[in-house]
């Protein structure tokens, strides 16, 4: 069984509609939803989140961004549920996702792209404890 982190970042929350959508589709591809938060971001997490990105020129942007509006903070149970998400999401800058894809429907453009998601379960086990510890994610019982 596995488990990924999937944020519905600003973009995403900002429009109601979009974010019950993404989530609904996530729903029905049976994975199951163990932890939810909706929360604002505050700027320490959101640079140990993107830490991997600190040296690169669009760190400032990832980090203002993710902490610029309540996101919602999700994880998710099921066997290959961090590809099937990326799967369902789509490439992550929006003007290459397939335009059936989460991204492509309701992404705005380039980094403006709905959601994030674990990339694979090294990073998704990193990111659940960070998000756990650091975020107050907790898991439903």
């Amino acid at each position: 069984m596995e488990r990924s982190l999937v944020i519905i970042k600003p973009d995403g929350t900002a429009r109601r509609r979009v974010s019950a959508l993404v989530l609904n589709a996530l729903l029905d591809r049976g994975y199951k939803l163990v932890a939810f938060r909706e929360m604002k971001v505050p700027k320490s997490l959101a640079k140990m989140h993107y830490a991997v990105h600190k040296e690169k020129p669009f760190f400032p942007w990832l980090v203002d961004f993710i902490s610029s509006a309540p996101v919602l903070a999700m994880v998710f149970e099921s066997n290959n549920v961090i590809q099937g998400v990326r799967d369902a999401l789509g490439a992550t800058f929006v003007q290459k996702a397939a335009p059936d894809s989460l991204r492509g429907k309701y992404g705005i453009w380039a980094g403006i792209n709905i959601a994030h998601a674990s990339d694979a379960p090294e990073t998704a086990t990193d990111e659940i404890a960070l998000w756990i510890s650091k975020g107050g994610l907790k898991e439903s019982s």
